[in-house]
């Protein structure tokens, strides 16, 4: 059985109400590499879901495996496609020839699977700035992550980290302290312009290259933080198509984007 956000969401609310969950005796299969990263973060918070050595073991499973138990880098390859995941273990200002390669790497991948090269070099973009939040907003920069998988014609990529949350890093400007939850966090943060700097500090910007990116790309977005998920699907998708929704609280930020170009063809 696939094992995606709408089974992880529901698996949390239960474990969280009951103190316990009842694993079924055919194995879930990890549908994206979001809903790894996620489940790991959520295990970490003290959420009693099950372990990755319980799922159906994948490329992917072992990537986020690899990590946690303390690799800087790891890698995944076969004839269907490839994946990676890439700690952030350097300095803000820094710029390790690892890093490189792995932005090198998605930006082959999503041609690869079908993106054109300036979609793609956008999208490469716009994760460089989410990392770079992470440095800048987080409050835990060593717990920072980013992934991409392509498998066929479908591109992932996922940037997570386990610091403050966008709430609690919002709030720290005069502008942002009215905002009542992280709901309201997720919508102003994806706003063109808005940062923990002000509005008129000319900081973020960094969703404004991800949008652009998926300009006519069939896609799925999830942004998480605190006890909220803000959701956008569809082509060329928007703040304006978003949808919120209240989720068990999770420390920290996960982006997580799907692109398929399968239904494009």
């Amino acid at each position: 059985m696939q094992f995606g956000f709408e089974q992880l969401d529901e698996l949390a609310f239960a474990v969280s109400f009951n103190g316990k969950f009842e694993w079924p005796a055919t194995g879930f299969r990890a549908r994206n590499l979001g809903t790894i990263i996620e489940l790991q973060r959520l295990i970490h918070a003290g959420i009693p879901l099950p372990k990755l050595n319980e799922f159906v073991d994948t490329g992917r499973v072992r990537l986020a495996r690899a990590i946690d138990c303390g690799e800087r880098h790891a890698i995944f390859e076969n004839d269907k496609g490839c994946a990676r995941l890439i700690s952030c273990y350097w300095q803000k200002d820094e710029d390790p020839d690892d890093w490189h390669d792995f932005c090198t790497s998605m930006q082959k991948a999503a041609i690869l699977a079908g993106i054109l090269r300036k979609n793609a070099q956008e999208l490469v973009a716009a994760t460089r700035e989410l990392v770079s939040n992470i440095f800048d907003h987080s409050g835990a920069s060593t717990s920072g992550i980013a992934g991409f998988s392509a498998i066929g014609n479908e591109l992932e990529i996922v940037v997570a980290d386990s610091g403050i949350g966008v709430l609690q890093s919002l709030r720290t400007s005069l502008e942002f302290q009215s905002l009542r939850d992280s709901g309201e966090a997720l919508q102003a943060a994806l706003t063109d312009g808005t940062s923990r700097f002000g509005r008129l500090s000319g900081h973020g910007s960094g969703f404004r290259d991800l949008f652009r990116g998926l300009l006519n790309l069939n896609s799925a977005l999830r942004f998480r933080s605190g006890d909220h998920a803000l959701s956008i699907d569809g082509i060329s998708p928007g703040l304006a198509s978003a949808r919120v929704s209240q989720k068990i609280q999770l420390p920290g930020f996960i982006v997580s984007i799907t692109c398929n170009m399968r239904s494009l063809t």
